[in-house]
C-alpha cells in the first residue's frame, strides 16, 4: 500500500488557528478559504487531515476542551483561593489565551449542535 507524504504542518497549531476562525465567524460563516488561509494549508490538506469542515470543528473543539481542562487543573491546583483568582486574572499573560480566551464567549454546543454564527443567537447562550 502506497503511503502519502508526511504532514508538512503542525496539526495543533492549525487547529488553534481554525478555532480562531470559528470564534470570529461561527461555523456557518467560516469558509474553507478562511480556514485554510488561517491554518496555512491548502484545501486538499484540510480534507486529508480532518475529512470535512464539520470534522475540523469537532477536532478544534476537542483541542479546546483539552486545553481548557489543562488550564483549569493548573488554576485550581493553587494552594489558596487568592492564588486561584490571580491565576484566572493573569491567564492571558501566562499563555492561556487559547485555553480560556478573554472577552470571548466560550464555545456553545447545544444538544450536539455547532456554535452559532455571530449573526444568530443561541437560546442557551446570550453572550453570542
Amino acid at each position: 500500500m502506497a503511503m502519502g507524504r508526511p504532514r508538512a504542518f503542525d496539526a495543533d497549531k492549525a487547529l488553534d488557528e481554525a478555532m480562531e476562525v470559528f470564534w470570529r465567524h461561527g461555523y456557518d460563516g467560516a469558509t474553507i478559504a478562511q480556514l485554510t488561509k488561517a491554518m496555512g494549508i491548502n484545501p486538499p490538506s484540510l480534507y486529508a487531515a480532518f475529512g470535512s469542515k464539520e470534522e475540523l470543528l469537532k477536532a478544534a473543539l476537542d483541542r479546546y476542551s483539552a486545553k481548557r481542562a489543562e488550564f483549569m487543573c493548573d488554576v485550581l491546583s493553587a494552594p489558596t483561593a487568592r492564588e486561584v483568582a490571580g491565576r484566572m486574572l493573569l491567564r492571558d499573560k501566562r499563555g492561556g489565551t487559547s485555553a480560556r480566551p478573554a472577552r470571548r464567549a466560550d464555545w456553545c454546543v447545544c444538544a450536539g449542535s455547532v456554535p452559532p454564527s455571530p449573526q444568530r443567537s443561541c437560546r442557551c447562550c446570550s453572550t453570542w
